[in-house]
């Protein structure tokens, strides 16, 4: 079994339901989130409660239902240079500098949204088989402003946190990403900028593509056995 997953954003249509899709992105199963389902398949550690296994007592699981969306407005891993130097999203005329072949956004080993804003949202969950579905709300306003650009969503196990490396320190351990997704655009650009994909030196590269926040929005995340 091979765990992929995707993220959907719907807004409201003129009923006001949440049917209007309007875009799609990539699941990353980070590390710290692959770790705490081994610990915890085979009995190691609880990622809720972290002990050993020899320290717990009956009963003494540290079970937690709740799971926390955040949403952040950087496309870059926390590690870049980019981020470093305040830049959240792609700079317009730099396209070509980002061939999407070598080129890494945010990281399945960073444990923190490159640049958090807003307020996380709590999901809900249905199983179906081998697949999981989330959903959230996001209040616009609320959990987020209007007028934010939106380069990343990821889930979390609590409303805040972690602060540092939860596979490294247990204390964090309650608070661990598990999954996250990058909103970028693609395009094809050489070093003059867009270019046909049928062009000599022509490179399929990220561009930046926010998602900007007007008004409610509906999240739906697919994580499992696609």
């Amino acid at each position: 079994m091979k765990f992929k997953g995707k993220v959907k954003i719907f807004e409201r249509d003129e009923s006001g339901n949440f049917t209007k899709f309007v875009r799609e992105s990539h699941n990353l199963w980070v590390d710290d989130s692959k770790e705490l389902v081994l610990d915890f398949l085979w009995g190691l550690k609880s990622w809720w409660n972290p002990k050993d296994q020899e320290a717990y007592v009956g009963g003494d699981s540290g079970w937690d239902t709740t799971r926390e969306l955040g949403f952040g407005e950087c496309m870059f891993s926390n590690a870049s240079f980019n981020r470093a130097s305040g830049i959240s999203g792609i700079p317009s005329g730099d396209e070509y500098d980002y061939p999407v072949v070598d080129t890494y956004l945010v990281s399945p080993e960073d444990s923190f949204l490159s640049r958090e804003i807003g307020t996380r949202s709590r999901l809900t969950a249905t199983r179906r088989d081998q697949t999981v579905e989330i959903r959230t709300i996001i209040n616009v306003p609320g959990d987020i402003d209007v007028g934010e650009s939106i380069r990343e969503f990821a889930m979390f196990l609590k409303s805040s946190g972690p602060t540092r490396d939860p596979s490294q320190h247990d204390a964090s351990k309650p608070y661990t990403m598990l999954c996250r997704s990058a909103v970028f655009g693609t395009g094809y650009y050489d070093a003059s900028g867009i270019a046909d994909p049928s062009d000599l030196g022509a490179k399929l590269c990220y561009l930046d593509d926010p998602y900007i926040t007007q008004d409610d929005i509906e999240l739906l995340w697919i994580f499992g056995e696609l």
